[in-house]
């Protein structure tokens, strides 16, 4: 009897004490579940926004913490500033991106002006400034022929005051198009001023240039042969000597030039 008593008291306790310990893991886990919510509330949720908002660029995220005197709200706000000085910062450089590219066609624009005659489609004094001494030098360096051919209308003035100016302008660019479509691409057919267009020729000895210059004195010929002005051009052909200097290879072709309008024009002479 006394140890089924004992026995009752022990089991009484027992009981007690799981139901103690289940309140206490009870009240643990509801103060936990208070504080872990709080600790979102004040902490994690926070710190969640302010990556989303640095992820996505999105300042506004973070607007509802700037306002929290505590750690939180200082970095919100610091976030914050980041996020639109960053933005400010895109935009300049998309501004700057936008400008590059306006200036860059710009760019291109000028130097087709300054590389290319509007009315000729020919090379201008620009690239023969450029080109000359670079295909000079290299020309004696490497022991590579560079000829030249000066060409110059036959009677354009006599066409202008005849016809007008708007057919010498028709002329010229008859005359630059018969050029373009007889020279090879490495040559550099310039106009020089008015009716005046040099040829400089890199890798071409006397005898190619001569070649071209006929090709090209013919075509010019056949183009304008059925209209009533009649166009025909004067060349003149050299290749550039080892004593020469550009001053003296440019001065013989023009020479020849010369020669081919004393000659009665329509003509190619050669000097070297």
């Amino acid at each position: 009897m006394v140890f089924s008593k004992n026995f009752t008291l022990l089991t009484k306790y027992l009981v007690y004490v799981v139901i103690l310990v289940a309140l206490s893991i009870v009240v643990l886990i509801s103060i936990l579940s208070i504080f872990y919510l709080q600790l979102k509330k004040l902490a994690l949720a926070p710190f969640s926004d302010i990556i989303y908002a640095i992820d996505n660029h999105t300042p506004d995220t973070v607007e509802k913490y700037i306002y929290r005197g505590d750690e939180i709200g200082s970095l919100a706000k610091a976030i914050k500033n980041y996020l639109h000085q960053r933005e400010q910062i895109n935009l300049y450089l998309k501004e700057l991106e936008t400008k590059n590219q306006s200036l860059r066609s710009l760019n291109e624009q000028i130097r087709q002006l300054l590389e290319k005659d509007v009315l000729t489609g020919l090379l201008t004094r620009y690239v023969f400034n450029s080109q000359i001494e670079r295909l000079y030098v290299s020309s004696k360096a490497d022991r590579i022929p560079l000829s030249a051919i000066s060409i110059d209308a036959d009677n354009f003035k006599k066409i202008n005051d005849t016809f007008g100016h708007n057919v010498g302008d028709e002329v010229l660019k008859g005359i630059a198009e018969v050029i373009l479509k007889n020279v090879r691409a490495s040559d550099f057919p310039i106009r020089m001023g008015g009716e005046e267009i040099l040829i400089l020729l890199p890798e071409a000895d006397i005898d190619a240039a001569h070649l071209i210059a006929e090709r090209i004195r013919t075509k010019v010929e056949e183009k304008f042969k059925e209209t009533q002005y009649k166009v025909t051009i004067s060349l003149g052909v050299t290749q550039l000597k080892g004593n020469d200097t550009i001053e003296s290879f440019l001065k013989r072709a023009d020479e020849a030039l010369y020669i081919s309008k004393a000659n009665g024009k329509n003509r190619t002479t050669v000097l070297f």
